[in-house]
């Protein structure tokens, strides 16, 4: 792992198909310490921090 910290930050506003991005993110995690910062509203915020647990 990389000596690094990535901090993302996101706004959706609407919900929809964020599978390549998870997928991106947890080839991410596996190099450097991620950090994801999510300022969507509650109810997309929720959807993705489904997606997105443990990552």
């Amino acid at each position: 792992m990389l000596d690094a910290t990535y901090i993302l930050p996101l706004r959706f506003r609407t919900a929809g198909d964020i599978d390549e991005l998870t997928g991106y993110l947890r080839w991410l995690d596996e190099r450097i310490h991620l950090i994801v910062v999510d300022g969507s509203p509650e109810d997309i915020f929720d959807y993705h921090d489904g997606r997105l647990e443990g990552h």
